[in-house]
């Protein structure tokens, strides 16, 4: 049985797409998609459509960036831990944990 602890949203998977191959690190984001999604068992969650009320509702709500509010409610929809250095976060419902917590 596979069973996996770490999820990543597919926001976060593209936002480091983005950086990686800005930086001319192609390679490297294919090998970070390869370890962690292809062998790894780490779990991609998406939104849905109809779940982007939440986010604008977060984003409102905890005065939120576009980015943090959509990774918060993905938390709230598959009722996980975030696991977050940044501090805004400290200003929803959800306790976030730090790297260093595990």
């Amino acid at each position: 049985m596979n069973i996996s602890f770490l999820h990543l949203t597919d926001f976060s998977l593209y936002s480091i797409g983005i950086h990686l191959i800005k930086k001319g690190k192609r390679e490297d984001y294919w090998k970070f998609v390869k370890d962690l999604f292809i062998k790894g068992s780490v779990i991609i969650l998406s939104l849905d459509l109809h779940d982007l009320k939440d986010v604008i509702s977060n984003s409102k709500a905890y005065n939120l960036d576009f980015d943090d509010a959509y990774q918060l409610t993905c938390a709230n929809k598959y009722n996980l831990t975030l696991i977050s250095f940044d501090t805004d976060f400290d200003r929803s419902p959800i306790k976030r944990k730090e790297p260093k917590d595990f």
